[in-house]
């Protein structure tokens, strides 16, 4: 309600009221109007300057405006410069950061393929050992591994079943004899 009195006060002296875009039109007029009269000011010094004192005054007080402006505006430069150079070094640490880690990877991938290579390495010379020692072949005792996992052993017990046997077989030459008797191809 107060708004209505105000408005109709303000059309009963004469103003004519406007919507807010043309508020903002007239402001900006305004401005406009006000840069254009400083610019005339400024033009009707230096044609009003006579004197060289008074040429001199207002170049000093135009450079300093300029150095001014232009001293404002390498400072906002400086600050961007230096978001820039702190954003890549911070991406540059990251970038090491990931570098670190994956060569602390490839060190890890290295030693445990170095590690079971050794470890399958290892157990082919244990069995080439055995079958040195026991007179038979590498084939031959993991067929009798795999056959001991089939009922519940494990390799090494195979290993140790094979070693056995032949050890009692070298020592005990009767044993051997049974063994062909058996129908076994003695073959040791």
């Amino acid at each position: 309600m107060a708004d209505d009195t105000l408005k109709s006060f303000a059309i009963a002296l004469g103003f004519v009221t406007k919507g807010k875009e043309e508020a903002k039109r007239s402001l900006a007029d305004y401005e406009k109007a006000v840069r254009d009269a400083e610019k005339r000011i400024e033009d009707a010094r230096w044609e009003g300057a006579k004197t060289e004192e008074e040429v001199a005054k207002l170049s000093r007080d135009l450079n300093l405006k300029l150095a001014r402006e232009a001293l404002s505006q390498a400072q906002v430069r400086e600050k961007a410069e230096a978001d820039q150079v702190r954003k890549r070094k911070e991406s540059a640490a990251a970038f090491v950061a990931g570098m670190n880690k994956m060569a602390l990877a490839a060190a890890a991938a290295a030693t445990a393929i170095g590690f079971a290579f050794e470890k399958f390495a290892k157990s082919f010379d244990n069995l080439y050992f055995q079958a040195q020692r026991s007179g038979t072949s590498v084939q031959s005792l993991r067929a009798i591994g795999y056959a001991f996992g089939q009922v519940g052993g494990d390799a090494k017990q195979a290993q140790a079943s094979v070693d056995s046997f032949t050890t009692k077989i070298r020592n005990n030459p009767g044993l051997r004899q049974f063994v062909k008797d058996l129908g076994v191809n003695d073959s040791l």
